[in-house]
This record gives structure tokens, sequence and C-alpha cells, in this order.
């Protein structure tokens, strides 16, 4: 009775409040979910950013998101992943006038990873995927084509799991029907992750990671760079709890996201 209420509570938090990373950090680790099991996790976010453009614009933009994330064991050393973005509020204004409020469906991501080496800590996964055109293209939450993403991700444990280490490397390609933004925003995303976790407590993780990637704005050759630091609590075998934050340390990144979410094994 005590993990249903304390279950139903963070479920109606993540949903009535916020984001949209699966889990507290965006760098994966090689593990696949185990054969015939499954997990669903839900994630929220409440984002901000503002800047100071060339003509003195004060921009400002803060964002609210939720995905869920279900990944299924299908083989040994190999899982398929689900993710369903949505934007619930996401608010622009200069100089503190409103210029555009959005919400809606993004587009859905559906990948398939494979481990295919695991040797004295270390594990190899590579981990391909398909980006699907089911975001609201009118409010700019969908590329309006099918896309495609492809990842390597190493991990190294030590102390038999207590520490673990994770870097991935990845690439998205984005396919725009619209014409006008196809010459805004870059198709081509590299990506470059590097996490590391350690147990401190019992059932308690601290976690930390850096990232930098091609920025999507065709204008801007400011590559994107932040680091997030929180961790994770399993509250039971089949349940977890995260929070976090994310901190901007490059100009063309967000200046702060709040981060959250549980995972449900099953």
């Amino acid at each position: 009775m005590r993990f249903n209420f304390f279950a139903l509570i963070l479920l109606v938090g993540i949903f009535l409040s916020t984001t949209a990373q699966a889990g507290l950090l965006a760098t994966d680790s090689a593990g696949t979910v185990e054969s015939k099991k499954a997990e669903i996790e839900l994630n929220g976010s409440y984002s901000y950013d503002k800047s100071v453009n060339s003509s003195g614009v004060h921009a400002r933009n803060d964002s609210t998101d939720g995905d869920v994330t279900v990944t299924v064991g299908v083989v040994k050393d190999m899982d398929i992943t689900v993710t369903l973005p949505y934007t619930f509020s996401c608010r622009e204004a200069e100089n503190n006038v409103l210029t555009n409020m959005t919400e809606g469906l993004n587009d859905l991501t559906i990948s398939l990873k494979y481990q295919f080496f695991e040797h004295e800590g270390y594990s190899i996964a590579v981990k391909p995927g398909l980006i699907l055109p089911t975001g609201k293209e009118s409010k700019g939450l969908s590329d309006g084509k099918t896309g495609f993403s492809a990842s390597l991700i190493v991990t190294k444990e030590l102390s038999e799991g207590t520490y673990a280490v994770h870097a991935n490397a990845g690439y998205e390609r984005h396919n725009y029907r619209d014409e006008g933004k196809v010459v805004i925003s870059r198709s081509n995303i590299f990506s470059l992750l590097l996490a590391g976790e350690a147990e401190v407590f019992d059932r308690l993780k601290l976690q930390a990671e850096w990232g930098i990637s091609t920025n999507p704005d065709n204008t801007s050759n400011t590559t994107l760079a932040f680091v997030t630091a929180g961790g994770t609590y399993a509250y039971t075998k089949s349940f977890e709890m995260h929070a976090g934050a994310k901190f901007g340390i490059s100009s063309s990144e967000t200046d702060v996201s709040a981060l959250f979410g549980l995972k449900l094994k099953f």
C-alpha cells in the first residue's frame, strides 16, 4: 500500500507539472534489459533560458516537458526502446512580451540496443534508431519526415558495479519537410557524452555528466555544451526515482533545467 501510494503521487506530480530525456542522464549505458523483462520510465523537466541579442532585445524561454519511455528485452544482450515525448508548455517572450506559446506531441523515437562485447568490466554496445514524425509540425514540434540516429556506447564498471563510467558517440539525421526549416536547421547532429556514477550509500547513486553536440541552429556555429548532476534512489528492486539539474556551459545551450522522474521494472 505504501509503495502504491508513493508511486501515485510521483506519477501525478510528473504529468501535472512537467521533461524530456530518458532518465536523469542523456548518456546511455551499454547494458540492456534482460530478455522478457521490461522497464517504464516517466521523466519530467522544467527548463529556463534567457539571452540578449545584438539588437538589445531580451529573450526568454521556459518549457515544461515530459516523456514516457518503454524498454523491452528482446533476446540476450538486445532490447528495444520507444520514447514518446510531449511538450506541456513552451513559452517564448521578448522584452517581457509573450511572442509564442506551444504545446503538443513531439516526434516519437524507436531504437534497438545490442551489446556485442563484455570483458573485465568493459562493455560495448551499438544503438541505431528511427525518429518518426508523430509531432505537430505546424507548431514546430516535428521534423515532418522520418529521420534516424546511431550511437556507440562504452561502459566501464569498477568495484563490482559500485562505480561506472559511460561514454557515448552519437549521430542524428534530421529530414525536414518544410523547406524553410531546411535553411535554418542543420540536418546532421553529432554528439559526445561522458558520465560517471557512484553508489555512495545503499541504493543511492550520485551521477554526473558532460556533453557537447552540434548546434541545430544553422545560423550559429557555437557548439552546445552542458553538465548534469543529480542522483538516483532505488526505493525497491523494481522502483527507482531520480532528480537533478542540467546547466548550459555554452551560450547556445539552455541555461538550466530541473530534471526528475521514476522507473518501474517488470
